[in-house]
């Protein structure tokens, strides 16, 4: 078989993850016609690609951040839609932690200003940050 003779890293990868016995059983056209189906899946560049593993709670988790122009057609934008729900129940909780952090981090970043521009909302009060803040930078730019 010709396909199976070449060295290509996509029927490596393919043949890695099918029992050796089927592995055989492909002709040159079905091999062809596979990678043709995959071959607009394999090295699409976006924009921005973010992937990280974490470890958390004794196991590793990774989170992947992709964006760039759309350029699926409407019937595959339609059909992953259907497949890929954003109401699911651990993509709405990790979408309130990300909001809940997300407002957290704008009200420090406003309580930061308001203290960088003197603005004293409670007079005789405060929590002390700016003061902190302030001197780290002092001693970073010294």
């Amino acid at each position: 078989m010709i396909m199976r003779a070449m060295h290509d890293p996509f029927l490596e990868q393919f043949f890695s993850r099918i029992p050796g016995d089927m592995a055989e059983s492909f002709s040159d056209e079905q091999l062809l016609a596979i990678k043709r189906a995959f071959a607009d899946q394999v090295g699409k560049d976006h924009s921005i690609d973010i992937r990280v593993s974490l470890p958390l709670l004794f196991r590793r988790y990774y989170l992947v951040f992709i964006a760039g122009p759309e350029r699926r057609d409407q019937a595959r934008r339609r059909r992953d839609k259907g497949t890929r729900r954003i109401a699911k129940g651990t993509n709405v909780v990790f979408m309130i932690f990300l909001s809940f952090w997300g407002i957290i981090s704008v009200l420090g970043m406003l309580y930061l200003l308001k203290s960088a521009l003197g603005i004293d909302l409670l007079p005789d009060t405060s929590l002390g940050f700016w003061r902190g803040v302030s001197e780290q930078f002092s001693l970073m730019f010294r």
